[in-house]
């Protein structure tokens, strides 16, 4: 799978571990887990960056917007999506945006940000700057050399 190609600059996994920060929002052991399952899942985890993990499928993608560990379905988050739309389209850059709407509290959800660039800094840099009025170049997959994520918990 490649994203990007073409005009496709940003996607949403509203979905759970879906740009998964290590063990970051993650329970150290579940209802019914044996101690060596839940080992092997904090192995597995422990290490997960969504920069590196996503890599191999970039194709040109600008920002990709998930959470880290579970996320919730409840009805007082069910509105994330449109509250981040409403924030992108106000001119809000698109990161800081899906942090502040898609994170809560109440149900521990830990939203994330992940960035392409020609570096780390570079990453980070398209990361907290880019928005719907400004979008920063299509980068070619030869050209990444760093990822950058922000997360809030």
């Amino acid at each position: 799978m490649r994203l990007g190609d073409g005009t496709l600059r940003w996607v949403v996994l509203d979905f759970c571990r879906g740009l998964q920060v290590g063990l970051v929002n993650e329970e150290f052991r579940r209802d019914n887990e044996t101690e060596d399952e839940a080992a092997d899942r904090r192995l597995v985890l422990g290490e997960a960056r969504p920069g590196g993990t996503w890599r191999r499928c970039f194709g040109g993608i600008h920002i990709m917007f998930g959470f880290t560990g579970l996320s919730s379905d409840a009805w007082w988050t069910s509105t994330r999506g449109k509250a981040f739309g409403q924030r992108a389209a106000a001119g809000d850059a698109l990161a800081e945006a899906w942090l502040e709407e898609a994170h809560s509290s109440v149900c521990d959800d830990a939203p994330v940000a992940v960035a392409w660039g020609r570096s780390e800094a570079d990453a980070m840099r398209r990361l907290k700057g880019e928005s719907l009025a400004d979008p920063e170049e299509t980068l070619a997959s030869a050209d990444v050399q760093g990822a950058a994520f922000l997360w809030r918990s």
